[in-house]
């Protein structure tokens, strides 16, 4: 097994979200190897090879991986917390034992800033998407944390030229 262990060395609340959680762990593995068959492999990573990292989601979790260690934002509880790390240990796990099928992926992802997809938006601050204004759109966008479908202004016929400019980019 490439991954023996994931430690928890420290908790903190979650800087982005209410009530909840980010940790880090230390790994027993030098994880960097791993990082071109995880970007070929996950939906919308963003690997910096240059920062030595990979970053990606999991429905709301943040994996944020590092050489020797790993980071996970946006977490309900310990439970929650734990079985991540297990699913991400597995993830991790299964790339190093298929590496040799898989195709290694050493491109970054190329990350729209979040201004250019602001000037996109409708600019309401209806908040009706979850998230306080539009710019706080724009970057969960940017970040793929949130999809297009998210601003319900899109739906309307006033904005409608500005949907498909949108998911274009987000392609």
């Amino acid at each position: 097994m490439f991954l023996e262990e994931l430690k928890v060395v420290k908790t903190t609340p979650c800087l982005i979200e209410e009530n909840r959680f980010r940790a880090f762990a230390l790994s027993s593995a030098n994880l960097d190897i791993i990082f071109p068959y995880l970007n070929a492999v996950l939906e919308k990573p963003n690997y910096k090879p240059l920062l030595n990292m990979i970053v990606f989601k999991k429905g709301i979790v943040t994996f944020e991986l590092h050489k020797s260690d790993i980071e996970v934002r946006n977490y309900a509880n310990t439970t929650e917390l734990y079985e991540l790390l297990d699913w991400v240990q597995d993830l991790i796990n299964g790339a190093y034992k298929n590496r040799s099928n898989i195709t290694p992926d050493y491109n970054p992802r190329r990350i729209i800033p979040p201004i250019r997809l602001y000037n996109l938006l409708p600019k309401k601050n209806c908040k009706e998407c979850g998230e306080s204004a539009c710019l706080a759109f724009a970057v969960k966008l940017s970040n793929s944390e949130v999809y297009v479908d998210g601003c319900r202004q899109l739906q309307k016929s006033e904005y409608a030229e500005l949907r498909p400019k949108l998911e274009s980019l987000m392609e």
